[in-house]
């Protein structure tokens, strides 16, 4: 029979009983109230027995659990069993109202993935995921996936796990027992200033002005296509524009060469920059991606796609090589990795909103050292 004892050295009482193997244990109960101590040790001691007996089952587990609670805590408590499934969409709906659209999209993307990946298990208590079933998803998304994206599949749901330890839905994040699978990992590779000369002299109309306001602002493909005019100020040379993928907001310089392009082609100057690049998506076979793929091919310039380990192609030279390239360039001028942030909107939006007149003046001297790209006037 359970019973509990005093240590002289503890303020808590500590419980004496037999587990599910015969051996007697002394566990900490951290409780000072003796009756309460008592009521825990017989409670341990009752599990064991059932689990001698192959008998505690999942449901008789928080049968005996509730009960401690229950006679703990005079019925003010009880035990929270919460489906991952109802879980993850809770958290899924908080994080689409604070964080950016990109942001929520990947979240949902990655929730999505590995709910399916539980199937029916999904609909079973959070605390019922096992590592196991993590290291399988990561495993069989390794297959399809770059490391970059299992990377940020292994921070967002280890994100919602802190946060259902922190509401004591479970005991411990299941992610601290996983080992993520290594994955042969490809990086993107700038393009040249001569290749960026060819796309400029290939491509026409909003492509040639999606090239250029890549190449001198280092943006993401997405942000590119969906600029307006407002967003410019072609009198003080400046552009700012909120980024979908992080929300974060950019202020920047204008290379003096995309300046006078702009004004080349400025006329009405309401609607967005590139009118039939805007509210496209860049993913899937019609994608701006895939549009900017063929006028790439038209410019004489191959993808570099190779196949990894894994079996995936991974093309080294894309839009986002635009981005890279500006970012390589400004470094090998010896701009500091500060101001690249900046400048490609890595840094925080306080930082941003602080700009002043000799930062946007220490910008531009950093921008104007790029290349030159253009081979005739703007029209």
């Amino acid at each position: 029979m359970a019973c509990v004892w005093k240590h002289p050295a503890s303020k808590f009482w500590f419980a004496r009983f037999t587990d599910e193997r015969g051996v007697q244990r002394n566990r900490t109960t951290r409780q000072t109230d003796r009756r309460t101590a008592q009521t825990l040790a017989d409670a341990w001691e009752h599990a064991c027995r059932l689990a001698k007996r192959g008998e505690l089952t999942e449901a008789r587990s928080r049968a005996v659990v509730s009960e401690i609670l229950e006679r703990v805590s005079a019925g003010t408590e009880s035990i929270r069993s919460v489906p991952a499934s109802q879980f993850f969409g809770d958290w899924l709906a908080h994080k689409t109202s604070t964080k950016s659209a990109g942001t929520a999209e990947r979240y949902e993307t990655t929730v999505r993935q590995f709910l399916a990946h539980l199937g029916e298990r999904a609909a079973k208590p959070l605390g019922a995921i096992r590592p196991a079933d993590l290291q399988n998803f990561f495993t069989a998304r390794g297959k399809t996936r770059s490391a970059k994206t299992i990377s940020v599949d292994c921070k967002t749901l280890s994100a919602a796990f802190t946060l259902a330890r922190r509401q004591g839905l479970i005991d411990k994040n299941p992610l601290d027992l996983v080992e993520l699978p290594k994955i042969e990992s490809r990086e993107r590779e700038p393009f040249t200033p001569d290749q960026v000369r060819l796309l400029v002299d290939t491509a026409q109309g909003d492509w040639k002005t999606a090239i250029l306001a890549a190449y001198f602002l280092g943006a993401r493909l997405g942000d590119v296509a969906n600029l307006q005019w407002r967003d410019f100020d072609l009198v003080a040379g400046t552009v700012g524009y909120r980024q979908q993928k992080t929300g974060e907001k950019v202020t920047a310089a204008l290379h003096r060469e995309l300046l006078g392009y702009l004004l080349g082609i400025a006329g009405d100057t309401a609607g967005p920059l590139t009118p039939s690049l805007a509210n496209r998506i860049t993913g899937g076979h019609n994608g701006l991606s895939a549009e900017f793929n063929r006028l790439m091919r038209q410019a004489g310039i191959g993808q570099n796609r190779t196949t990894q380990k894994s079996g995936r192609s991974f093309a080294t030279l894309s839009f986002h090589s635009l981005r890279h390239g500006f970012e390589s360039l400004l470094a090998n001028l010896s701009v500091s990795a500060e101001l690249r942030r900046e400048l490609t909107g890595r840094a925080s939006e306080a930082t941003q909103r602080g700009y002043t007149h000799l930062q946007l003046e220490t910008q531009r001297r950093a921008v104007d050292q790029l290349p030159s790209v253009l081979s005739q006037p703007a029209p």
